[in-house]
C-alpha cells in the first residue's frame, strides 16, 4: 500500500509539472490548469462467474485447489463467497485529478465550460469470489428425556468448506472531459465521458480450507439445535494458501455525472473550495495472463473536494 501511495503522488506531480511547463509557452495560452481535486468511495458492481478450473489456473501449484471436490456444492455463504453465479461485489477507489480549462482566442469562456481532468486512480477489489461446502451427517446417539420420555436424536456432523478469491490492486491513468452548468452559482452539475487505463498490480489468489466436527441435537420438531456439543466433542481445522499472480492489464470507459457545491459564495478563499459527489457508470475490462479477458459493469460513488486555483 505504501508503494502504491508513493506511485500515485509521484505520477500526479509529474503530470502537474508537464502541464505547468506547457502553460508557460505561448502556444498553450488558451489552456490553463484551474483546479485540483481528490475523491474516494466504493465501487458497486458484479463479481465474475467462476468455477474451480479458474482457481486451478490461478494457483496451479496449490494443493487445496487440486483437492477432490466431489460432493461439494456452491453456496452464498462463506468468508468471500457469492456462489458460482454472478453476484454483488464492492471495491474501494481513490482518484487524484488536475482540471484543465479552455478559452476562446479572445480569452472568453467556451460554451459549457469544458474541463479536461487528468490524473491517477487507485482501486482495490476482489474479482473472483468462490465458496464450496459439504456437510456429512451421521447418527451418533439418542437421548431420552426423564421428564417427558421424548427422544432427542444426536447427530455427528462433519463440515468442510473452501473459500477462494482473486484479489488485485489497480493503478490507472485517468482522463475525462466534462461539461458544466453555470459554475458561478453555489451548486452546479456536470457530465461527460472518461477513460482509465493501467495495470493490475500485486494480484493474489487466496484459497482457504476449513473443517469442523461436532454434534447437534435434533428436537421433537425435527429442528437442529446448532452449536450443541455433547461430551465436549467439537474440533476444527483451518488452512490457507496464497499465490502471487502475474501483473494484469485493466481499464474502464465511464460516464462521470456529478454535483459540485461551493463552501461559500462570498468569502474569497472558501469560494475556491468545493464539495463534489460523483457517479461513474462504467464498462470495465481486465486481462489476466492466467485466465484471459474479463468484462464487467460497475458504478463508482465518490465523495471529494475540489480546489479552484484561479
Amino acid at each position: 500500500m505504501r508503494l502504491v501511495t508513493k506511485s500515485l503522488v509521484i505520477g500526479f506531480l509529474s503530470i502537474s509539472h508537464v502541464i505547468s511547463f506547457g502553460q508557460n509557452s505561448e502556444k498553450h495560452k488558451s489552456v490553463s490548469v484551474t483546479d485540483i481535486s481528490i475523491n474516494a468511495g466504493p465501487v458497486f458492481g458484479t463479481n465474475h462467474a467462476w468455477n474451480t478450473q479458474d482457481f486451478i489456473k490461478l494457483a496451479p501449484n496449490s494443493r487445496l485447489a487440486n483437492d477432490d471436490l466431489t460432493g461439494y456444492s456452491a453456496s452464498n455463504y462463506g468468508m468471500y463467497s457469492y456462489g458460482p453465479m454472478i453476484g454483488p461485489s464492492t471495491a474501494s477507489q481513490v482518484s487524484l485529478q488536475l482540471g484543465l480549462s479552455f478559452k476562446k482566442k479572445d480569452g472568453s469562456a467556451m460554451k459549457g465550460s469544458p474541463l479536461l481532468r487528468l490524473g491517477l486512480n487507485y482501486r482495490s477489489e476482489s474479482l473472483f469470489n468462490g465458496y464450496l461446502g459439504r456437510t456429512d451427517r451421521f447418527a451418533y446417539d439418542t437421548l431420552i428425556s426423564n421428564a417427558t420420555g421424548n427422544a432427542h436424536y444426536v447427530d455427528s456432523v462433519y463440515s468442510y468448506s473452501y473459500d477462494m478469491r482473486y484479489f488485485v490492486q489497480q493503478l490507472h491513468v485517468d482522463a475525462s472531459l466534462v461539461y458544466r452548468t453555470n459554475k458561478e452559482k453555489r451548486a452546479s452539475f456536470y457530465g461527460g465521458i472518461g477513460m482509465m487505463l493501467g495495470l493490475g498490480v500485486n494480484p493474489t489468489t487466496e484459497i482457504s480450507y476449513h473443517s469442523s466436527k461436532y454434534t447437534e441435537i435434533i428436537n421433537n420438531s425435527n429442528q437442529y439445535t446448532y452449536g450443541s456439543y455433547v461430551g465436549g466433542y467439537g474440533t476444527s481445522e483451518h488452512e490457507m494458501e496464497k499465490t502471487r499472480n502475474n501483473i494484469a492489464f485493466s481499464g474502464s470507459l465511464y460516464v462521470p455525472l456529478g454535483v459540485d457545491l461551493k463552501f461559500s459564495t462570498k468569502n474569497e478563499f472558501w469560494k475556491r473550495v468545493h464539495w463534489t459527489f460523483e457517479l461513474r457508470p462504467s464498462v470495465n475490462f481486465f486481462h489476466s495472463p492466467e485466465i484471459g479477458m474479463l468484462t464487467s459493469f460497475s458504478s463508482y460513488h465518490g465523495i471529494g473536494m475540489r480546489f479552484n486555483l484561479k
